[in-house]
C-alpha cells in the first residue's frame, strides 16, 4: 500500500480537509503570516514548506498554479501530518491578490536580488511571504504583488539555497514573537 521501499509502517485513510480563503481570514489574527508557494515543483520541498509553515505559526499556505499537487504522496510524507491541521489551499494569482487586499496584508517576495532579511524592519501587521519556483524564482504575477523583495544573505561563493531551506529561514525571520 505504501509507495516507498521501506515504509514507516503506518497506513491511514483520512478525509482531505477543505479550507476556504474566507475561513482562513475569519480566523487570522492581526499579525497573521501567510506562505504562498509559486510554482514549487519538487514534492519534497512543498511538503517541507507546509510542515515548516505549520511549525512556525503561519496561518495558512496558498498554492499558486504550477505548484505540485499537495496530495502527492511525497508531499504528504514531507508534511508529516501538517496537511491535516494547517490550512493549505490551491488558488489562482487573482485569488491571492484579492485575499491579500481583504486581509490587508503586505506581501514580501523571496528573491535572490532582494533586500537582505536581516536589514528589513519587522512587519507588524499581516504578512504574506511568496517563495518562487526552484529554478526560475518568483513569477511575474508574484512580483507584481510584492511590496518588498527579500533575500536570505548567503556567502557569495554559494549560488543559492534550496527553496524549502530559504522559506524556512525567511519564515523564522518574519514570525510573530
Amino acid at each position: 500500500m505504501a509507495g516507498t521501499d521501506e515504509p514507516q509502517g503506518i497506513v491511514a485513510i483520512a478525509a482531505i480537509p477543505s479550507w476556504t480563503t474566507e475561513g482562513v481570514l475569519a480566523t487570522a489574527a492581526a499579525g497573521a503570516r501567510f506562505l504562498v508557494l509559486d510554482a514549487i515543483q519538487d514534492p519534497g520541498n512543498a511538503g517541507t514548506m507546509v510542515r515548516t509553515a505549520a511549525a512556525l505559526g503561519v496561518t495558512a499556505t496558498l498554492l499558486l498554479p504550477g505548484t505540485v499537487d499537495i496530495w502527492n504522496a511525497k508531499v504528504v510524507r514531507g508534511a508529516m501530518g501538517a496537511l491535516f491541521t494547517h490550512p493549505t489551499l490551491t488558488v489562482t494569482s487573482e485569488t491571492v491578490r484579492a485575499f491579500l487586499q481583504r486581509a490587508e496584508a503586505v506581501c514580501w517576495v523571496a528573491d535572490a536580488a532582494g533586500q537582505p532579511i536581516d536589514d528589513v524592519p519587522p512587519a507588524t501587521g499581516r504578512l504574506a511571504l511568496v517563495v518562487g519556483n526552484e529554478g526560475q524564482g518568483p513569477s511575474d504575477a508574484s512580483r507584481a504583488l510584492a511590496d518588498r523583495l527579500v533575500a536570505v544573505p548567503i556567502d557569495p561563493s554559494v549560488e543559492s539555497l534550496n527553496a524549502a531551506v530559504a522559506a524556512g529561514i525567511l519564515l523564522h525571520a518574519t514570525r510573530v514573537r
